[in-house]
């Protein structure tokens, strides 16, 4: 963990609710921000705090859940100082990852919005509410817990809380092998079960050069912009690749892009900004969050030789392959495959 002193940590407490990162001491004057929120919405008050205390914030963001998983992935190496978002329900199942911290202001927190040894700090509160009848339940008789609502209706002992292990996104050939190369590389995640199986969901093509990956890379991203965006600004394709490669395919493929589509066309898909982009050439670590109706995977062993760590880089490629909704496409030369199974 990247410490940085006590006052700036007590200012970022304003701003959400955060978790500090488990981990040795380090202080070097940059806050790494794992964050759920919308960027839309909290990049500004990310840009006042630093403008206040003169302090580089290193952002990160992505859904909760991969946020969470990022971090496990990294519990030995950990990369984050603070991860901001979620609710209280996971920081405390995954107290374990974190360590605390008292601010000077804490007594000014409802004590609903500190954590159990100060481990989580809650920046806002939104109630889960069990909704029943007043006509029919008088208050003193309503449900408070979910015994309440249920035991009467099934009976005690016959129903059960578990952990939400359908997966409605990926298809199922693809889900199956994100799961398969998390469990190989030791990361935690949730066993899921899909229930979409889609034909030809998952596409592996495998090239004897570098000279020969961009070629297959260029043409597959074009069928796929073909098959799958639209002129209406619907559709979605990502292409991933380690950053030394992004400058390399990059001007290739919106050559095979424009080749397919026609000019006019790509000179539309290229003029999108950044947050709205139909076709997105980026690294995998950016990746969280976002979801697309088809992914190339490109060289996905530089990518785990190139990453800060093997945890930390397997689980940006986890994340990566359980990005699309339609079609994953994983292209890599035959040197490259003696780098990471998949």
């Amino acid at each position: 963990m990247k410490k940085i002193i006590a006052m700036a940590l007590c200012l970022l407490l304003a701003l959400g609710c955060v978790a500090f990162a488990e981990g040795a001491p380090e202080e070097t004057g940059t806050l790494t921000i794992y964050y759920s929120h919308s960027t839309e919405w909290a990049d500004p008050i990310i840009e006042q705090f630093q403008e206040a205390t003169g302090i580089k914030c290193e952002l990160v963001q992505g859904g909760t859940s991969d946020l969470f998983a990022k971090v496990k992935a990294e519990a030995q190496n950990p990369q984050a100082d603070i991860i901001w978002g979620g609710v209280a329900d996971t920081y405390v199942a995954n107290a374990e990852l974190f360590q605390a911290y008292t601010p000077k202001d804490v007594d000014a927190l409802m004590p609903s919005a500190v954590g159990e040894g100060n481990i989580w700090h809650a920046f806002d509160i939104e109630p889960m509410v069990m909704v029943y009848n007043t006509e029919m339940i008088s208050a003193e008789n309503a449900p408070t817990k979910w015994e309440d609502m249920l035991d009467p209706v099934f009976g005690a002992g016959r129903w059960v809380k578990d952990e939400l292990t359908i997966d409605y996104r990926n298809p199922q050939e693809v889900a199956d092998l994100a799961e398969q190369f998390a469990h190989n590389e030791g990361l935690y995640v949730s066993t899921v079960h899909s229930v979409r199986v889609l034909p030809d969901s998952l596409s592996r093509i495998s090239v004897a050069s570098m000279n020969d990956l961009v070629s297959h890379v260029a043409s597959t991203v074009a069928d796929l912009a073909a098959t799958y965006v639209s002129k209406d600004g619907t559709g979605r394709l990502a292409v991933l690749a380690d950053p030394s490669l992004l400058t390399i395919l990059r001007q290739p493929l919106w050559n095979a892009v424009a080749s397919q589509l026609g000019e006019e066309e790509t000179a539309r898909l290229r003029s999108q900004p950044d947050w709205d982009d139909q076709i997105d050439i980026i690294d995998p670590a950016a990746i969280k969050g976002l979801e697309y109706d088809a992914v190339v995977l490109v060289e996905p062993g530089l990518v785990m030789e190139n990453g800060a760590s093997r945890s930390s880089a397997a689980s940006d490629l986890y994340v990566a392959m359980t990005r699309p909704t339609q079609k994953l496409v994983i292209i890599r030369t035959q040197d490259d495959a003696k780098r990471v199974t998949l």
